[in-house]
């Protein structure tokens, strides 16, 4: 089959056996790209072997999207454009995670492979899991088909002795030609992350400037301070698939008249309160986005949640102020931002929801969002653009033994819908314990780590770890 059969074929018919869908995809990805994968194997495999005579040996990392084809299959429509979209952002992603002397190659069907010349083995095995960390969260933001993406890292020292079984074997068949084209191919970065998507997501597109108007309100608006006494620490997440601390949620504390500092709650929810609210959520943004590129102008890098009032964005005004203070920011630090919407009021329609979430992915990463824990029902979640619904457990008042039942519940609708699952507030063993039980995708409490007072590297967090700060 030739490039133009493959190109004919763009249209899958619906009575077309699986097997055949799968054949397409195959000739696609080995002629549609004039055999790509295999030279950039051939040269991978060069590198590798220059640098282990130079060092004696180095690390060598795989990040497999084992299912990847499987999906795409089951999602129908325009196949081979899919595979393309999940071809780019993976490689995208990679771009943005490899530092100088790194090295990748695609392999293998939906496998790539990394060089890390100046790692240990164990900071190689956490840098190809962020990597596939990312790749998860950015697939299952495009379409909700991808929450069930499996993805396999692995890690490992290759010396003279392990060369050979290092490499894959799939080649392209006229080695001669490989190497003649090893000088003629340079890769093209800017063209993975293609014109099409950074125009779609530009936040200029989404988040217009003040217009005269409302140049006045949003004046005044920009004006109000927050509550006195406020000020910011961080609760840690940890990532249960892929068992790393990931991301660091923004908690806002308020001095009380007594001198204790406590976690800041809403105690009223009148609209004359939005100012308000607007004014605590641009302070929250400000003081964890500095952090957030204290660390990654350091090399370092976390995922950073930013929770904002529904109250915030769902007007006009409000929300321009708010989302224009991230669209002002780097592309490179609002990937790293995760907004969390809270304090939704109840019975709000699926499309108002959802008209919010779209706007808000424009300026972030992906979006969360805060909902009861006994909610009936998740469906209207669902196609909003949402990455993930969970609740706060430390703001509730819930017996221990009733909990494992209400977490199920929750989780099974999550998952029903293929939403992630998130729990804060988990303060003993125990919860967590029912929360990995429940099947939630994301924990944080005094029981992972206690709240910090600023953010930290991406880190690697073992169940041995949970214990280990508990114990005297």
């Amino acid at each position: 089959m030739g490039k133009n059969e493959v190109a004919e074929k763009s249209k899958i018919p619906a009575d077309m056996p699986v097997g055949k869908i799968k054949k397409l995809l195959e000739n696609f990805f080995a002629m549609g790209r004039s055999g790509k994968p295999g030279l950039e194997m051939a040269r991978f495999e060069i590198t590798v072997g220059e640098m282990v005579e130079k060092k004696g040996a180095v690390v060598m990392g795989r990040v497999h999207l084992v299912n990847l084809r499987d999906l795409i299959i089951k999602r129908g429509k325009n196949p081979e454009e899919t595979l393309k979209r999940a071809e780019k952002i993976a490689e995208a992603v990679i771009l943005e995670n490899l530092n100088k002397g790194d090295v990748f190659a695609r392999g293998e069907e939906d496998a790539f492979y990394f060089l890390f010349p100046g790692m240990p083995e164990e900071a190689g095995a956490l840098k190809c899991a962020v990597i596939g960390d990312q790749i998860a969260r950015l697939l299952a933001a495009e379409d909700p088909v991808f929450f069930k993406l499996e993805i396999v890292n692995t890690a490992g020292t290759v010396d003279r002795k392990n060369l050979k079984n290092a490499i894959p074997e799939k080649r392209i068949p006229d080695a001669a030609n490989i190497h003649r084209r090893l000088g003629e191919t340079k890769r093209m970065e800017q063209a993975i992350k293609s014109a099409a998507w950074r125009e779609k997501m530009a936040p200029d597109k989404v988040i217009p400037a003040v217009s005269d108007e409302n140049a006045k309100e949003t004046a005044s608006m920009a004006r109000m301070l927050p509550p006195k006494g406020m000020s910011v620490m961080y609760g840690t997440i940890w990532n249960l698939k892929t068992k790393l601390l990931t991301a660091y949620s923004c908690i806002p504390m308020v001095r009380e008249a007594d001198g204790r500092t406590v976690r800041f709650k809403i105690k009223h929810r009148a609209e004359h309160h939005r100012q308000t609210l607007l004014a605590l959520d641009r302070y929250t943004q400000r003081k964890a986005t500095a952090s957030l590129r204290e660390l990654l102008n350091s090399g370092q890098e976390t995922l950073l949640v930013l929770p904002v009032h529904f109250m915030t964005v769902d007007q006009d005004t409000s929300s321009l102020l708010y989302l224009r203070g991230l669209a002002d920011l780097s592309e490179a630090e609002r990937r790293h931002i995760v907004l969390e919407l809270v304090d939704l009021p109840p019975d709000l329609p699926g499309f108002r929801i959802g008209k919010t979430i779209q706007t808000m992915r424009h300026v972030a990463r992906t979006v969360m969002a805060r909902v009861p824990i006994d909610i009936k029902n998740l469906d209207l979640w669902h196609g909003t653009g949402v990455h993930a619904v969970g609740f706060d457990l430390g703001a509730l008042r819930t017996d221990q033994r009733a909990l494992l039942p209400k977490l199920e519940s929750f989780a099974a609708q999550a998952e029903k819908v293929e939403l992630r699952k998130f729990i804060y507030g988990l303060d003993t063993i125990s919860a967590v314990t029912m929360a990995v039980s429940a099947g939630f995708d994301y924990t944080e409490g005094e029981a992972v780590c206690a709240p910090v007072e600023s953010i930290a590297h991406v880190r690697p967090f073992e169940t041995e770890d949970l214990l280990a700060h508990l114990l005297p």
